[in-house]
């Protein structure tokens, strides 16, 4: 969980997910410390956090200034190799938006 700024947040996107059978909790943690990094040094957003439920299931849960940052940061950063390893941990099925 990471705070980047305290500006007010007007956004909020929330990702549901599964992990992959074989990926464990510690794997993915680790993945989302290092997605995080790449998080923080994008301009807009907020706050970022991964949760978790009781039946296993995760949440990626972003807020930002506003929606042009959550597109923008879509559209930069999805081919860096911190951002691929986390979503290659993912059921790509299991995506919820």
């Amino acid at each position: 969980m990471i705070r980047i700024n305290n500006h007010s947040a007007k956004v909020v996107e929330f990702t549901r997910f599964r992990k992959k059978k074989d990926v464990s909790d510690d794997e993915l943690l680790l993945a989302v410390l290092k997605f995080e990094t790449t998080l923080s040094l994008q301009q807009g957003l907020v706050f970022h956090c991964l949760v978790r439920n009781y039946d296993n299931e995760y949440a990626n849960v972003l807020f930002s200034e506003s929606i042009q940052c959550l597109k923008d940061l879509e559209n930069h950063i999805g081919d860096l190799p911190e951002v691929k390893n986390f979503f290659n941990l993912i059921e790509p099925k299991s995506v919820q938006v």
